[in-house]
């Protein structure tokens, strides 16, 4: 055995081991061979390193220790010679603070270190100060350069308003590490370095002798684990902002923990306006999260301890503004010191509102700066924001609730990103899959409001079921920031949208999910938030993963252009038809681009057999083209996906369906009107599209309609019949008839040569619905097309929604934007609507 065996090393014959206060010499067959280092320099030997020339280096930091300042070790590394003798040591005396300013020339915990490969160099992995790094040492013991990398960051750091050069990153209870540290920036030379960093105590998180933490079922800090067990609300946080006053420098947290900080001050507990209610219990203060009185409570650390005392406090109970106000959900500090709150109520059930606006005002500042507030002094911020309706013209979606993000106020506008909430469970298409960050934006909305009348001007943002287009967001999770009119959204997708003040769609900072990119305008994370700063009259843009990525923004010039008045009267009134936000946009036709097979490599034939398999090419190739996919969207959720390929022959499809009940259909209804009794899928293709989403029916359209039938021996067999209501020449032509109307189809028909092929996956155990592929084959021929490289034909598909029984459609979604509920009218139902049809183009490759 080896005690404290750490760092390795072999020279020549001999294997070197890094062993507490020495360094030991074995043989490798593994037999001890003497000390090569004696004791008496080192202090917790660990990383290691052997020259050609055998000079020795030793990194002499071996702490392991989750207590962030335990000391361990010299934190220096040292050169012995061949026979053990020390010849110099590298890195400042005493090591690199735990805590304090980042001192580039000092040495933190050694993880690591190697030679260069021509030995002029050392490369060493160290932890300095908090600060994970890379740095490259002269043999001589100067520092040559430096390299430093953090982990990977969802949450933006924390920005002072006054400190712009200034990132910090605040680490609480439930953080990896409890610390607060910070990074210059330098904007002229486009460099970033660690600048400070400070550590907290795990005890003080809590003051329970004097203020009994909240009980929260989302705690993971229990009391069976040896915790407290209640909420800690003394932990260091800066989600309430950083502001300096008066000289000073405050932060505030989430749980309204205030603390003043610097670059040489530890961050130090100096007051506290706590967001929830509370109740005195024995002469302690308790600690509510959305129960019990309209009790609330402050605190100002008057003796400067950094603890409070009963006798520092201030209970205040009964206070109207606050009736009905179960807690505070955000905080924010202002730059005069005041707070801004956002309250939560009852849900109003006609608008979803759900929250109110209110000011706590700094009373005034103790000698020491502890800032002192009243609960009785809190006022309701006016106007009331007058939210706009999020409710969809389709009204099968009712909004439950409107929860406001941070206010942005800019001269006399205030922007606030709104999220609605549905009042029924919604699994949102997104292009990172279903119900994920970008399925999870139901409605979410950027609000324009006016400051002086509460009146929204504008509120803008679709949600982007697939591939965002212009004017889409994926998930916009919190605004950045407002610079030269514009309004800077980031996205969950790591990317960042901007609007104009206007409410224009400017354009999308880093590279999309849809073309990310390894290089410096790709994030890879879930971002939670980004800053922007206006700095040296230029505006600049901060988000993190592995480390702060600094841009640059320069923003168009937009020049207002005079325009005519829009008079909306009861004529246009009239004409306006309920439809659904989160489908497809009413008079915007699709278009989707159809690759050429032959043009491009695949792994494997293409087969017909239900299962799309990436190597036929239904993805891609392997020269880096892609295949898109386009949604089939119903209430705005997928029904299901669609995917097309041709060759000279054959134009292909594969769909993806995820529908209750699967593909049943009783067949009851065979051959005239499938789509009456269950599920089905279908396409529409207009040969002569010169005319695009034209409401005239014309000759050679056609409507080619497959399902799984149930046989008579309780199998499904395989339907397919095309319909053509205009065809010159047709034959078997059937007029459809019902007690209200009557239509003519002069051709209906099985489709020569049409391969189809039927899987089902399985159920959907979260829904309960049945995803299942189709693959098909439809000739060229078959459907009126031939020479199709290069042209533009009308294109529909849709999917029908079977009952439980598998014996009526319930639903119907289309590519084009079309739904339908169950058939009522087999004429209606049958006729061809090629205005609402997209456009297929058949790519030359």
């Amino acid at each position: 055995r080896v005690p404290g065996a750490r760092g390795l090393a072999v020279r020549q014959d001999r294997l070197l081991v890094a062993s507490g206060e020495e360094v030991l010499r074995f043989t490798l067959a593994g037999a001890p061979d003497g000390v090569a280092v004696a004791k008496g320099t080192l202090r917790a030997a660990n990383a290691l390193c052997v020259g050609a020339d055998g000079t020795i280096w030793v990194g002499d930091s071996g702490r392991f220790d989750p207590d962030a300042e335990r000391e361990s070790g010299s934190r220096r590394i040292y050169a012995f010679a061949a026979s053990g003798k020390l010849m110099r040591a590298i890195g400042a005396e005493g090591g690199a603070p735990r805590s304090g300013r980042f001192d580039a020339k000092a040495i933190g915990d050694i993880h690591g270190m190697c030679l260069t490969p021509d030995g002029k160099a050392l490369m060493v992995n160290d932890t300095a100060t908090g600060f994970s790094r890379t740095a490259r040492w002269s043999l001589d013991g100067r520092l040559e350069r430096q390299w430093f990398v953090r982990g990977n960051e969802n949450w933006p750091d924390a920005m002072n308003p006054d400190r712009p050069a200034e990132t910090v990153k605040a680490g609480g209870a439930f953080a990896d590490e409890m610390s607060l540290q910070a990074w210059r920036m330098d904007y002229a030379q486009k460099t970033w370095q660690p600048a400070w960093r400070y550590t907290m105590p795990y005890a003080g998180n809590w003051q329970d002798d004097v203020v009994i933490g909240y009980g929260h079922g989302g705690n993971p800090l229990k009391k069976e684990a040896g915790h407290p067990g209640t909420w800690p609300t003394f932990g260091w946080g800066a989600q309430g902002g950083l502001r300096t006053f008066q000289g000073r420098n405050y932060m505030l947290s989430e749980e309204g923990a205030i603390f003043t900080y610097g670059d040489d001050q530890a961050p130090k507990l100096v007051a506290m306006a706590f967001p929830h209610r509370c109740e005195v219990d024995a002469g302690r203060i308790r600690q509510l999260y959305d129960q019990g009185p309209n009790t609330w409570f402050t605190w100002a650390d008057g003796n400067g301890d950094g603890l409070v005392q009963m006798g520092e406090t201030a209970v205040v109970t009964g206070t109207p503004a606050l009736e009905g106000i179960s807690r505070m959900s955000t905080c924010e500090l202002t730059a005069g010191l005041d707070i801004l709150f956002t309250g939560l109520t009852r849900i109003d059930p006609a608008t979803g509102v759900c929250t109110r606006r209110f000011r706590l005002p700094l009373q005034r500042l103790l000698a020491n700066g502890a800032p002192v507030y009243d609960w009785a002094k809190i006022v309701a911020l006016t106007p009331a924001l007058a939210w706009p309706s999020f409710a969809g013209g389709d009204g099968r979606k009712r909004v439950a609730s409107v929860w406001p993000g941070r206010e942005f106020p800019d001269r006399d506008a205030l922007y606030v990103l709104a999220e609605p909430g549905c009042a029924q469970p919604l699994k949102l298409p997104g292009i990172d899959g279903d119900g994920w960050w970008a399925g999870r934006n139901w409605r979410k909305k950027l609000c324009c409001f006016d400051q002086t009348t509460g009146r929204c001007r504008w509120a803008v943002g679709r949600r982007a079921p697939g591939v965002a287009e212009r004017g889409q967001m994926y998930n916009p999770i919190a605004i950045a920031g407002v610079a030269e009119d514009a309004v800077f959204v980031a996205d969950a997708m790591a990317v960042v949208w901007v609007w104009d003040a206007r409410g224009l769609y400017l354009g999308r900072l880093y590279n999309g999910p849809d073309d990310r990119k390894p290089d410096h305008d790709s994030l890879y994370v879930e971002m939670q938030g980004a800053n922007v700063v206006r700095h040296l009259d230029r505006t600049w843009l901060l988000a993190n993963d592995c480390g702060t990525s600094v841009h640059e923004v320069h923003l168009p010039a937009r020049v207002p252009v005079a325009a005519g008045v829009v008079t909306v009267d009861a004529a246009i009134v009239e004409r306006s038809v309920a439809w659904d936000p989160d489908g497809v946009t009413p008079g915007k036709s699709p278009v989707y681009e159809v690759h050429y097979l032959p043009a491009h490599h695949a792994d494997m034939a293409l087969r017909i057999d239900g299962d799309a398999d990436g190597r036929e090419g239904w993805y891609g190739f392997s020269d880096g083209t892609r295949v898109g996919e386009t949604l089939v969207l119903l209430d705005g959720e997928r029904l299901a996906t669609v995917r097309a390929l041709y060759d000279d022959r054959n134009l292909y499809l594969a769909y993806r369906v995820h529908a209750a009940n699967g593909p049943r259909n009783a067949g009851t209804e065979l051959p005239i009107c499938p789509f009456v009794s269950g599920a089905y899928l279908d396409l529409s293709i207009a040969p002569d599209w010169t005319q695009p989403q034209r409401s005239a029916v014309r000759d050679g359209d056609v409507r080619v309609i497959l399902a799984q039938v149930a046989g008579g021996d309780g199998k499904a067999q395989p339907f397919q019949r095309g319909y053509w209501q205009q065809k010159a020449g047709g034959s078997g032509g059937q007029t459809i008839t019902s007690p209200a109307a009557s239509l003519r189809m002069d051709q209906i028909a099985e489709l020569p040569g049409l391969q189809v092929a039927w899987r089902v996956d399985g159920t959907d155990q979260a829904t309960g619905k049945v995803d299942y592929q189709v693959e098909v084959a439809i000739p060229l021929a078959a459907v009126g097309l031939a020479d199709v490289k290069g042209r533009r034909i009308g294109f529909d598909a849709s999917i029908g929604v079977a009952n439980a029984a598998g014996d009526r459609r319930e639903r119907a979604g289309h590519w084009g934007g079309l739904s339908e509920a169950a058939v009522v009218d087999r004429p209606g139902s049958s006729r061809l609507l090629p205005e609402n049809w997209g456009t297929l183009v058949f790519l030359e490759k």
